[in-house]
């Protein structure tokens, strides 16, 4: 997929290794330095572990390797001070805004944080067409006559409302998630590093809208079909009583795919 191999040149082996094995050689130097002196008993089954396995290393210590590297994660510094974790928890909020996936990835490794616990404020600028923007402020349209006018549009102009004028308006999303902070700032490898660590893809701001709501809002619609793909909701309501679909309807969104997703009464 396009988002897992956004992250994954994004981080590189080379690094992700440096982040889970930070410790491995301050291990090996303090496992020689145990020697003089003996090892403690309950420090024997890891004395293996002063080096990497190599590739002619049994497949067992390989396995322990691994185990102890993933599921122990004895060689991650971690951030075990609780004093500093509201200073880690704005960190890994600025660095989503950032897009600094590098420094987001070591801070959910190391202090293990919890992705959607962390709630804050996000605001972004939306282009609209002053013709679409006319129409939202007159009365309101059924939601199936606006998309039977966005299509008779597109027919006429392939290319969107690109060459009529525009207008833009500021949307806030309050107490949104990092999942919708990065559908708003950053690319689509940092979604998927959320999501790959546990971001909840259906959950709302302080308008009931979920990110998928605030990426077709924001016209992002690689990272709406991401989601859509991952168990976005395109049914969800927020508290203006409105889905995804009819912001779709709101904007130059001319992705029959997309639309196809948004529409599909069997999701």
């Amino acid at each position: 997929e396009p988002s897992v191999l956004t992250l994954f040149q994004s981080l590189g082996n080379v690094y992700v290794n440096s982040v889970w094995e930070e410790l491995l050689n301050s291990e090996s130097r303090s496992s020689s330095a145990s020697k003089s002196s003996g090892t403690p008993k309950s420090d024997r089954p890891r004395k293996f572990l002063a080096r990497k396995p190599g590739f002619n290393d049994p497949i067992s210590v390989k396995e322990l390797f691994i185990h102890a590297k993933y599921s122990e994660r004895i060689f991650v510094r971690k951030a075990i001070d609780s004093e500093h974790f509201e200073a880690v928890f704005q960190e890994i909020w600025e660095n989503v805004r950032a897009n600094d996936k590098k420094s987001v990835y070591r801070h959910i490794v190391c202090s293990e944080a919890d992705v959607n616990a962390l709630r804050g404020k996000a605001s972004y600028t939306v282009s609209l067409p002053l013709a679409k923007m006319m129409q939202m402020e007159a009365k309101e349209e059924t939601l199936e006559a606006k998309f039977k006018s966005i299509e008779e549009e597109f027919s006429e102009n392939p290319e969107g409302y690109s060459n009529s004028e525009s207008t833009v308006r500021e949307e806030t999303s309050s107490d949104c998630s990092l999942l919708h902070l990065a559908c708003l700032s950053a690319d689509i490898g940092m979604v998927e590093l959320l999501l790959q660590y546990g971001a909840k893809i259906n959950a709302t701001d302080s308008k009931g809208r979920t990110p998928l709501h605030h990426c077709i809002i924001s016209r992002r619609y690689a990272i709406a079909r991401l989601l859509l793909m991952r168990g976005g909701d395109p049914n969800a309501v927020d508290k203006e009583n409105n889905i995804p679909v009819k912001y779709a309807s709101e904007t130059d969104l001319n992705d029959s795919e997309l639309i196809a997703l948004l529409t599909d009464s069997k999701r």
